[in-house]
């Protein structure tokens, strides 16, 4: 499962569909809220966004903030962006390898299962700067 993401009368191929698996939609939407997306979009449209129920950016000035917000975000960020501590479950856990673990016993590093590589947060830039009138999430 994941999100897909489609926009409105895009300009071209790279603004038509952009697609997160359930991974690395988490970090994304999250980057998206603290980069300052809800003062872009209202607050229930970035709550809707964590669903597949088509909510969205309404227009291309949206989408045009929400990408300069992020690349200014992302620009010095190390591989990968993982979900901020407060949005992990600590029970829900992965070796730094990507192997499940029960973080109550493992006594190795763990990390966040939700990441998204740097490179495919610059392709949902991307997106936005071309996906015309917003998009839909779905």
């Amino acid at each position: 499962m994941g999100m897909d993401v489609y926009g409105k009368n895009p300009a071209n191929e790279a603004g038509e569909y952009f697609r997160a698996n359930c991974w690395s939609w988490r970090p994304i939407h999250n980057a998206l809220s603290e980069c300052g997306g809800t003062a872009i979009l209202v607050e229930e449209t970035m709550l809707h966004m964590g669903y597949n129920d088509g909510a969205g950016a309404t227009d291309a000035d949206q989408c045009e903030k929400l990408a300069t917000a992020l690349e200014q975000m992302v620009e010095d960020m190390e591989e990968p962006i993982y979900s901020p501590e407060e949005l992990n479950d600590p029970n829900f856990q992965c070796t730094t390898d990507g192997k499940f673990v029960d973080a109550a016993t493992y006594e190795g590093e763990t990390v966040s299962p939700y990441e998204v590589d740097v490179s495919h947060m610059r392709q949902f830039i991307t997106f936005l700067r071309n996906c015309g009138d917003g998009f839909e999430v779905w």
